[in-house]
């Protein structure tokens, strides 16, 4: 057999190419570019020059021949891109000249594959020499969705192109300058309550200006959040940037998000009130915010997600903190077990009043106990804190201070190496041990009661009832005396012996609160409330009269009748809700003596249906002891001859303020003969 050496031919190039990745087929990876000369051995035949532009894109290339004489040919419309044709020297990967300018993007790391993959590109204009292919230029923009990105094509002739959509996005299509302009979007960041909102590949290092901010950017999509969660995912939310500059978000942000379909965005957030009134400790703020949350009721805008209010309150443990979500709306939410401790669930307006916990710490003296940065006005103070871990001590940071833990249940829990100095684990008492160990104890509170809390009573006049309260089952844990004092939500109402275990007073017709607050010598307080229902269920009495009883002659003619209705009522509220009139007979009955007359009852047909006459009432305070409403009324002398009479009756129908109801009729009659009545 005979052996066959290929030994190829040995060709000398020089490589100007900027890409990283080069690579020669037959002979792998080319040097990084330098500009020295090269020289490799090839078989005769086609060969590639080629560099990756990014994942599921082709390979940028050109190809070339070595012929068998060792010279290197190419197409000719390579010229440029490789030079040195059919020469046995000076073969070289020139690459086609582009000149990118990169000035215009807000992002400030931006790649372009196979040239800047792994760096960023400068932000500059600058010229690189690359192969035919499309090259992809991007951001990294968003953790979990499609950075933003576009692409260009470097052609045959040094010249780019890109996909029409692009064109604004892109500059220089059939150049060899490519500008990279991006779409400008108003974001509008002045709303949301963090200083340290991030927008995906632009505002990552620094956060975003709390304004109106015009920025270029690549389609894609672009995350938008800041720090709030310290043990898991931040509030965030996302906005894509269409190639036409418009923006667009899940329909389920709106209201978060404003601006879709246009190429203005608001980042509005949604609100949420936060009342932190209870808290003790004067550092607190949200998570990742930086700055303090004031111990009163303010309204943060926030995006939706987990959030977390704490403070500082150990120099060597994490923050005491209560983590809460947000959703779209602005409603909070939280696990049912911080219940108490955040009070809100499903609402906007989310109260914090933590946990109420003691110290009792008088070796230390008054003020001079300090949790953390928050110091105590007096031992045995009641103070709110949230769940975790604290430090007391005399100073801050002190060298005798006790690390405790407050939990959720209320409890208090500290090492045991602390068990020689301090008592109370398991309650919601630290206490401090005294030189011969023994545990310092708090006055107790008192316990206010009131007996009955809920009282009912009815109305006995237009004042509403006198009510008197209770408070003597009120009790000091160590008997000592007490302080009463009892407030009434109406003011209007007078209290007789309002500092006394039984005061009593005039309470209007309606609900009122009254307030019992119990104090013992040490100025420990507690309260307790009662409701107060005065009511009126007693309808008002109705008495209906007439001036006339009878009508006579029946001589058919209109005579007046004065019709008086007086109303009392215990409340003293009462009105004339109706009036009517009704016959018993028609305006033209049949037969005799009725005459051939229409109008009967102030002008209209009570037989057909009762008059209403409620209007022509006028109320005349002269009359009786309280009043009367009275009317003049036109009735006709008249009654069927062949019948037992008329009778003209009266209906009054009158309400009180408690729409208690109550009727009364009179009658007139018009009867059938002289003798009869």
């Amino acid at each position: 057999p005979t052996r066959v050496v290929a030994n190829g031919v040995n060709l000398f190039y020089k490589n100007f190419l900027a890409a990283d990745g080069l690579e020669l087929t037959g002979l792998g990876p080319v040097p990084a570019p330098s500009g020295t000369l090269l020289a490799g051995r090839f078989l005769p035949g086609v060969h590639r020059l080629s560099y990756s532009t990014g994942p599921g894109l082709p390979r940028a290339f050109v190809d070339f021949t070595i012929q068998a004489n060792g010279r290197a040919t190419y197409n000719s419309s390579l010229e440029g891109i490789l030079l040195g044709n059919g020469t046995l020297t000076g073969f070289a990967f020139s690459g086609a000249l582009i000149t990118i300018n990169n000035t215009s993007l807000s992002a400030a790391d931006v790649r372009i594959s196979g040239i800047y993959p792994n760096s960023p590109a400068p932000s500059a204009s600058f010229t690189v020499a690359l192969l035919p292919g499309e090259h992809v230029v991007s951001y990294e923009s968003s953790a979990a969705g499609q950075d933003a990105a576009t692409s260009f094509t470097v052609n045959p002739g040094s010249t780019v192109s890109y996909a029409p959509d692009q064109q604004g996005v892109l500059l220089g299509a059939g150049t060899g300058t490519l500008t990279i302009q991006g779409r400008q979007v108003s974001v509008d960041n002045s709303f949301l309550s963090s200083p340290q909102v991030r927008f995906g590949g632009v505002f990552d290092a620094s956060p975003m200006p709390a304004s109106l901010v015009g920025l270029n950017l690549l389609p894609g999509e672009h995350d938008i959040g800041y720090e709030s969660n310290p043990v898991g995912p931040d509030a965030a939310t996302s906005v894509t940037v269409n190639s036409d500059g418009t923006v667009a978000y899940d329909p389920a942000d709106e209201g978060v998000l404003l601006g879709a379909g246009s190429s203005g965005l608001t980042l509005r957030g949604a609100d949420l009130v936060i009342d932190n009134s209870y808290l003790y400790a004067t550092n607190t703020e949200l998570h990742g915010f930086g700055v303090g949350l004031a111990n009163d009721t303010t309204v943060q805008t926030l995006l939706p997600g987990t959030h977390a209010i704490e403070y500082a309150a150990s120099p060597t443990n994490p923050p005491a903190r209560a983590l809460f979500d947000v959703g779209a709306t602005g409603a909070a939410e939280y696990d049912l077990f911080l219940e108490g401790t955040l009070v809100g669930f499903g609402t906007n307006i989310l109260r914090v009043p933590g946990i109420e916990v003691r110290a009792a710490v008088p070796e230390w003296g008054a003020g001079s106990a300090h949790v953390f940065a928050n110091p105590f006005l007096n031992s045995c103070e009641r103070i709110r804190v949230l769940p975790g871990w604290h430090n007391l001590g005399t100073i801050d940071p002190s060298p005798d201070a006790v690390e405790f833990v407050v939990l959720l249940d209320g409890s208090i829990d500290f090492d045991p190496s602390f068990d020689a100095d301090w008592a109370g684990r398991g309650t919601s008492l630290l206490q401090q041990r005294d030189g011969a160990g023994v545990p310092q104890v708090c006055n107790q509170a008192p316990v206010a009661i009131v007996d009955p809390a809920d009282i009912t009573v009815e109305a006995t006049s237009a004042l509403g009832a006198f009510v008197s309260l209770d408070g003597q089952l009120s009790f000091d844990p160590e008997n000592e005396g007490l302080e009463y004092h009892w407030d009434v939500s109406d003011v209007s109402v007078v209290l007789s012996g309002a500092d006394t275990a039984t005061p009593s007073g005039v309470f209007a017709i309606g609900t009122t609160m009254a307030t019992l607050t119990v104090t013992d010598p040490q100025e420990a307080y507690s309260t307790a409330d009662a409701i107060i229902r005065v009511v009126d269920t007693t309808p008002p009495a109705v008495m209906c009269s007439t001036d006339i009883a009878t009508l006579w002659p029946p001589n058919h003619k209109m005579k007046v009748v004065e019709l008086q209705v007086i109303i009392e009522d215990v409340a003293g509220s009462a009105q004339l809700l109706s009036a009517t009139l009704r016959s018993d007979e028609p305006d033209d009955a049949p037969g005799g003596d009725d005459g051939n007359t229409c109008g009967d009852v102030n002008g209209g047909d009570g037989f057909a249906g009762p008059v209403d006459i409620a209007d022509l009432f006028v109320f005349d305070p002269s009359r009786g002891t309280s009043g009367a409403w009275v009317a003049n009324v036109l009735l006709r002398a008249e009654r069927a001859g062949g019948g037992d009479g008329r009778v003209y009756t009266l209906d009054v129908v009158a309400v009180d303020a408690a729409m208690n109801v109550s009727e009364c009729s009179t009658c007139v009659i018009v009867p059938k003969s002289r003798g009869r009545n």
